[in-house]
């Protein structure tokens, strides 16, 4: 959180270590509920009220990594969806948004999810569509082990019309057009907005880290290792290696990788264009994937960016050694420069490949950082220089066979 959990004089800090809870949930960086809930069941005063186990605490930080990335895939980002706000009140959960209010509290309570402003639930997910509100609430991670999530769908009225409880274990819940999808650790059930029948059922086979249901059927989901879509004929549509799902809209898939932000195409996974930005550093459009999709694609078809730059390695050319640009690795030439190309505007990282250089100039060590090359929208070249300085290894042997850099 970037404080300490208590201020002030010894005194006072020994006391509030003793008696008092820090105030987590009060820190601007403290968004997400899951992660307060989190450390507020770590930071418990009572040991009976934290994990027992190791292996308790790291069932919850996989949920709630799997909550926190469904929580920013499943924002309202269609058009026809409508943002909701999960209040606490003194008489429990409340759902508001433009004119419409409900209380939680009676269908809470009826499955043993207390109510009142303290009561450890967090709100998984809450949206409109075509005046039918959607809403899923959990209880706290510290008690997620004993705990349901209770899904429920309200007409425009606030009457229910159908509501059901999840096993313990946390599911990742998503909505569309085609229906709600209640994604339980693989195992995928897609229910219809005005009845609650089951449409479809189908297992993934592996875990899942992040899901979304598309207006067409298209379950989308990460696995760890890539980004799936599968149709409801049950084949596999696509998979893109390395990339995390951010949101999905008519237009286009938003997803991450470790070098760019991208938008893919819902029916092939092709990218259509990407951002040389690596991360969410999109934090102005989370809420809407429609901005987010301009956001990335904005200069996009546009003439190739090229990278150009060159190493020099103690105040001479760098030759022959790769460098690695983005998510390219390219070789200077014998006078130290390198190209590289991009069709895509933003940041790119270049930096020295240590490992290969370290092949290339044996018994040195190498001081180097990381460097940023910005892509002008215009394709103009982005120069860059790698500054490298070498020095000699001690040895940690007699005849200095192994060698050490630190």
């Amino acid at each position: 959180m970037g404080r300490p959990p208590f201020l002030g004089s010894p005194d006072e800090l020994r006391a509030a270590h003793l008696e008092q809870r820090p105030w987590i949930d009060r820190h601007p960086d403290a968004a997400a509920p899951a992660v307060v809930a989190l450390l507020r069941g770590l930071l418990a005063k009572d040991p009976a009220q934290r994990h027992p186990t190791a292996a308790a605490l790291a069932a919850d930080l996989r949920a709630v990594l799997a909550g926190c990335a469904f929580m920013l895939a499943a924002a309202p980002v269609l058009a026809s969806a409508q943002p909701l706000e999960v209040a606490r009140t003194p008489a429990g959960l409340v759902v508001r948004g433009s004119g419409w209010e409900r209380s939680l509290a009676p269908w809470l309570g009826a499955h043993g999810m207390s109510a009142g402003v303290e009561a450890p639930q967090v709100a998984l997910l809450a949206a409109r569509r075509d005046g039918r509100v959607l809403v899923a609430v959990r209880c706290a991670w510290a008690a997620s082990a004993r705990c349901p999530t209770w899904i429920g769908v309200f007409d425009p009225a606030g009457v229910l019309l159908h509501s059901r409880v999840t096993s313990p274990q946390l599911p990742i819940v998503s909505e569309s057009a085609f229906g709600v999808a209640i994604d339980t650790g693989g195992e995928v059930e897609v229910r219809g907005w005005a009845t609650g029948e089951v449409i479809v059922r189908f297992s993934l086979g592996t875990w899942t880290s992040a899901g979304r249901l598309l207006d067409d059927g298209t379950y989308l989901w990460n696995d760890g290792t890539a980004l799936h879509a599968r149709a409801l004929d049950g084949q596999d549509r696509w998979q893109v290696p390395g990339a995390w799902l951010v949101g999905a809209h008519a237009t286009g898939i938003v997803a991450v990788t470790q070098h760019d932000q991208r938008v893919l195409d819902p029916e092939t996974g092709a990218m259509r264009c990407r951002r040389m930005e690596s991360g969410p550093s999109h934090a102005a459009h989370q809420g809407d994937v429609a901005l987010l999709i301009q956001h990335v694609c904005q200069t996009f078809p546009q003439p190739v960016g090229r990278v150009r730059g060159a190493v020099r390695i103690d105040g001479a050319a760098g030759a022959r050694v790769r460098v690695i640009v983005g998510d390219q690795t390219v070789t200077t030439d014998r006078a130290g420069w390198f190209t590289a190309d991009f069709r895509a505007v933003g940041r790119v990282r270049v930096r020295l490949d240590i490992h290969h250089a370290a092949s290339v100039r044996p018994r040195r060590c190498f001081l180097t950082r990381d460097e940023y090359a910005e892509l002008p929208a215009d394709g103009r070249d982005a120069l860059v220089l790698v500054d490298v300085e070498t020095f000699r290894p001690l040895c940690r042997s007699g005849g200095c066979e192994l060698v050490d850099c630190e």
